[in-house]
């Protein structure tokens, strides 16, 4: 790490902040999940419920309270949003870099050189300029994480309180996404953890407190499966896992997983080759694909190395990644960010290794790693500069968003005079642009608010 010194970074990282900030007066940008959260959001402030055309969603409540809460404050617009993403952002990044120097002994140097290849992912950038809990999730996961960590290593009464506390946000990041509920067998991993620690002499093994302990191990082996059977049910019987499963059965389970595996290479690939993947560039999806395939067996090694040496980040690691390999979705890369920076930790702790061991090597494998990371950086900024020119595009913005099924939406919105599609806009998104777009759309037509198609929001 010689040449990445830390004030070379700390300047790398002031500028990628300054680039973030610069993206503030973006117009809202909306795709399909955002235009559900500021939906319910709009729904509970007006004292219907979280409701989407009358019905419950799969969404879970909690994104959809805070814009509300932010709403009543007045800072639900645009900029609102994303200052609330920069600051559960800047959560998640202190949290992150102490989580790789306790997890993974890597310098405070290395820790926040991978934050900075972090915030340059186009994927990082993209969620951060979006309404969604994305940046929620992870600020939250990660200081249950800390918590875990700290009660899992340290000595004393303490340690309890740190574990309630983790106990406690974790029903706070399911509410968010219900993907936190991978966070309990990290808990589990954690309680298991200290009950030996408390037990046990330092230089017994796991094995033989058990062999020592076999009450105490057949408890918590009941606890852990009555825990499991709780979880099981109750994931079972969320309206997100039963339109999921009825999604599997009528496509046939085993096709569903071809999808899925085929979904999962093509967002490795994406991420770790930093090239969009998600509506802009999908000529790209099957090179990325087969670009995905080392990446996954690349993931999936290191994981199965880090279970002889197993604490709660990697019970948590592995049990959000073995779910993602079996849930079915289209490829989208943001369901990577929460665990990005922690497998990039791996592979960072991997090579440092590497290096030590093979020091004949080490010019080699401190070469390719600085090509992939020039090239990373260099596609990082090419998403800013993309990014920068879409937050000034003015009424052009619905033409160059992405989203393109919006875009006669938002030239109605912005009354930009641009041919448009009147059966193609979305009579859903009009209100929320005009309730949560500030400026940029709070004059649109109340003709066009008052057409029969655009529900609930006027």
């Amino acid at each position: 790490m010689g040449i990445f010194k830390r004030r070379v970074i700390a300047v790398g990282l002031g500028l990628v902040v300054l680039a973030y900030l610069v993206q503030l007066p973006t117009p809202l940008r909306a795709n399909t999940d955002a235009l559900v959260y500021l939906t319910l959001a709009a729904s509970f402030n007006d004292g219907h419920g979280f409701v989407w055309h009358n019905h419950k969603t799969h969404f879970p409540p909690g994104y959809p309270v805070i814009v509300a809460r932010l709403e009543r404050l007045g800072f639900a617009s645009s900029a609102g949003l994303i200052v609330w993403n920069y600051i559960m952002m800047t959560i998640a990044a202190c949290s992150g870099i102490w989580l790789l120097k306790r997890w993974l002994n890597l310098s405070q140097t290395m820790a926040m050189f991978l934050s900075l290849m972090y915030l340059l992912g186009w994927a990082t950038i993209r969620c951060a300029l979006l309404p969604g809990s994305e940046t929620t999730y992870i600020a939250i996961s990660f200081l249950c994480l800390q918590c875990l960590n700290i009660a899992e290593t340290a000595e004393g009464k303490a340690r309890w309180a740190w574990w309630i506390c983790a106990v406690l946000l974790t029903p706070m990041a399911m509410s968010v996404r219900l993907i936190g509920v991978v966070l309990l067998p990290a808990e589990m991993w954690t309680l298991i953890v200290m009950l030996w620690r408390r037990r046990s002499a330092p230089q017994i093994s796991f094995a033989e407190w058990i062999g020592r302990h076999k009450t105490t191990a057949a408890s918590l082996v009941v606890l852990a499966a009555m825990s499991l059977a709780a979880l099981t049910w109750a994931v079972t019987h969320t309206l997100y896992f039963r339109e999921n499963f009825s999604l599997m059965t009528t496509h046939g389970i085993s096709n569903e997983l071809i999808f899925t595996a085929r979904q999962r290479l093509i967002e490795l690939g994406s991420m770790f080759c930093n090239i969009p993947s998600k509506n802009v560039l999908e000529s790209l999806h099957r090179p990325l694909a087969y670009a995905g395939v080392p990446c996954l067996a690349m993931v999936l090694f290191l994981l199965l190395r880090r279970v002889r040496l197993l604490t709660c980040i990697d019970a948590y690691l592995i049990a959000y990644v073995g779910l993602l390999m079996v849930w079915p979705y289209d490829a989208d890369v943001r369901f990577w960010l929460p665990v990005q920076v922690l497998l990039f930790g791996l592979i960072a702790r991997e090579l440092i290794d590497l290096a030590a061991r093979l020091p004949q090597r080490a010019r080699s494998i401190t070469t390719v790693s600085l090509v992939w990371i020039a090239i990373f950086a260099v596609l990082g900024w090419a998403s800013i500069a993309w990014n920068t020119r879409l937050t000034y595009s003015g009424v052009l913005f619905g033409d160059r968003w992405d989203v393109y099924y919006f875009r006669d939406t938002y030239r109605l919105a912005s009354r930009s005079g641009l041919p448009g599609d009147s059966k193609a806009v979305d009579p859903d998104l009009l209100p929320v642009l005009r309730r949560f777009g500030g400026r940029d759309f709070s004059q649109i037509s109340p003709a066009a608010l008052a057409d029969p198609r655009a529900r609930g929001l006027n």
